[in-house]
């Protein structure tokens, strides 16, 4: 019994040195070396400006955009400024991303509608100020990509049109030619030789211009009334095309595919004069931008040692966002929130 007492002892004392010891030797770790994320310290970051710069500011298309952008700097506590010129003016585009250069801001994003403005991009990286193309890349040396694929979006938007016209017809496709606008066209145009028997009568420049776009589509149509559908590539064909079908009395009799989810085209879905629309994820895209060039300043991710320093780029090239597909079944879940 007393040599019983004397081991129970004896493994008692042994557990409680285990104990001591694992709690005293566990070497000590340090997040940036182990390669983890370190949650930040609270830090006032108000300094911080992060633009948005795109083009054709002044069209409905932007709203998602913006309140993308505004969602951020709430939750950052940082600066978010929305920019562009008012119509398709890559000179201007171009002045006001120099100009945001000169003035230092923490990070930008830019929609690169036309390839001109690459040597802008390339200038704000050499400066030390992170860019990131949005909805339309452009071959710089910009930090990365983020939106759509537009000739999936073409795609996509062609597989509904053939739904629409059962596989066959004549079509007339809008737009306007910047790089993004001209890759949705062509996924149109390839989807439907591949798949369809559609003929594409005409592809027309519609100039993204909702005040313009009523006449464009109406000429196109008197030129041809043997048109069974038409396809608008941007966001300010729809409205543009409805307009010009109410006008011509022809509203509801040819099938209609546009783009986007402006609150002034959404009426147009609801009474059957545009049957669905292709729509982009705006202000996801524009939310994670600010949130990657955020994190890209701010050291907030850190999976390679130095690797700002060494000129590693650890972030994304690309990142797809995919679209939405609004009809008649669902428009009403599109309408923003006043």
């Amino acid at each position: 019994m007393k040599t019983k007492r004397i081991l129970c002892a004896i493994l008692a004392g042994l557990l409680l040195l285990s104990l001591v010891g694992c709690g005293t030797t566990a070497p000590a770790t340090d997040s940036a070396a182990a390669g983890t994320a370190a949650a930040p310290a609270a830090a006032d970051y108000s300094n911080q400006e992060y633009v948005y710069l795109a083009t054709v500011s002044t069209v409905p298309y932007w709203v998602d955009g913006q309140a993308g952008i505004q969602a951020a700097a709430d939750y950052l506590g940082v600066k978010c400024t929305f920019l562009g010129p008012t119509d398709n003016d890559v000179t201007k585009q171009i002045q006001q991303l120099d100009e945001l250069v000169a003035k230092g801001v923490a990070g930008i994003i830019v929609y690169g509608a036309d390839s001109a403005i690459a040597e802008s991009i390339n200038r704000a990286i050499a400066a030390g100020i992170p860019v990131i193309c949005d909805n339309s890349d452009v071959a710089s040396d910009r930090l990365m990509f983020t939106g759509f694929d537009g000739h999936s979006m073409g795609e996509t938007g062609g597989a509904v049109m053939a739904d629409l016209l059962g596989g066959k017809g004549k079509v007339i496709i809008g737009g306007f030619p910047s790089e993004s606008v001209l890759a949705r066209e062509q996924g149109y145009i390839d989807y439907f030789a591949e798949n369809t028997d559609i003929e594409v009568l005409d592809v027309i420049n519609d100039q993204a211009d909702p005040s313009k776009a009523p006449e464009v589509y109406a000429q196109a149509l008197a030129a041809h009334p043997d048109v069974n559908g038409i396809i608008g590539t941007d966001g300010d064909s729809g409205k543009g095309i409805a307009q010009a079908l109410e006008n011509a009395g022809l509203a509801g009799k040819i099938k209609v595919v546009c783009m986007d989810r402006n609150e002034d085209m959404l009426p147009y879905i609801e009474n059957g004069t545009i049957d669905a629309s292709v729509c982009d994820k705006a202000y996801m895209c524009a939310f994670f931008g600010v949130n990657m060039l955020f994190w890209y300043n701010n050291d907030i991710v850190n999976p390679i040692q130095g690797w700002k320093e060494k000129g590693i780029n650890p972030m994304f090239n690309s990142v797809d966002s995919g679209v939405m597909v609004v009809t008649k079944d669902n428009v009403s879940d599109f309408y923003h929130n006043s």
